[in-house]
């Protein structure tokens, strides 16, 4: 399976990460399996072939292009014949500012773009000669979405965000709290209402995801050494809330995670 990383626009760049393109052929009569994670972040997913994505509803119309909200839950997925996905990595407040629609509407679940926006994107993505033609629909379809859902504000949602991402350490919900001069109870409805997801629960999967990032490395410390320095209460805690994210423990994940994009990932059986 091959993979590419494309970087959106500039404008759209404090909305999306990045598009990924998945492709490749599959041969006949086989499979290849992929695990997805728990993932806070929302995302848009393009198939040329939905069939090779949902191989066991073999008959059942499935749409080209949906969205999907923030996750809290992981799963197995098999992909057959011929592949080609292109997925939109959205930052975490993206489906409240480009398309308008509360977080907590669409985590853990998704939507038919074409039913919701009207505007056939996914005819113009089929009839699009290249995966360049493709990107170039995508941004213009956003940045669209964006100019029209600018006026969504969510640069409390997204500052809080950049606390728990950076470094090592979890930050207290108390010092978000003091940092955006909000109450416990604004804090909560602003995450559900922007993100989907609580406070609290995205503070756990951006600690998880520090430790999938870590365990990646070529040089990936300890077990116990990744539970401290994460502040976790023990190795046996960072076990467990590794498995409650990801349907694996830690060293299954060294063992069986191949490529992949963000949190997708060819899995080794």
């Amino acid at each position: 399976m091959q993979y590419q990383s494309i970087l959106p626009d500039s404008v759209l760049r404090e909305q999306i990460g990045q598009y990924w393109v998945t492709e490749g052929q599959i041969p006949a009569g086989q499979s290849m399996t992929f695990r997805s994670m728990v993932d806070a972040y929302p995302g848009m997913i393009f198939l040329e072939d939905p069939a090779a994505f949902f191989p066991e509803h073999p008959g059942t119309e499935r749409p080209h292009i949906f969205l999907h909200g923030a996750s809290t839950f992981c799963f197995e997925k098999k992909l057959t014949g011929n592949v080609k996905i292109i997925s939109v990595h959205f930052k975490p407040t993206a489906i409240c500012s480009l398309f308008g629609i509360a977080g907590h509407e669409l985590a853990n679940n998704v939507t038919d773009l074409d039913s919701l926006c009207k505007n056939h994107l996914s005819d113009q993505l089929l009839n699009a000669a290249t995966t360049t033609e493709r990107i170039v629909l995508l941004n213009n379809f956003l940045t669209a979405q964006w100019q029209q859902h600018q006026a969504v504000n969510t640069s409390k949602t997204q500052y809080a965000l950049k606390l728990l991402q950076e470094g090592d350490t979890t930050v207290s919900l108390q010092l978000l709290q003091q940092q955006l001069h909000l109450t416990e109870r604004s804090l909560e409805r602003l995450f559900r209402e922007q993100i989907g997801l609580s406070p609290k629960l995205i503070s756990r999967i951006i600690r998880f995801q520090k430790t999938v990032n870590a365990l990646s490395r070529p040089d990936a410390e300890s077990l116990a050494a990744i539970a401290y320095k994460y502040d976790y209460a023990d190795q046996s805690h960072f076990i467990r809330e590794f498995r409650t994210f990801s349907g694996t423990t830690p060293q299954q994940f060294r063992q069986q995670a191949g490529a992949g994009v963000e949190n997708f990932i060819e899995w080794n059986d």
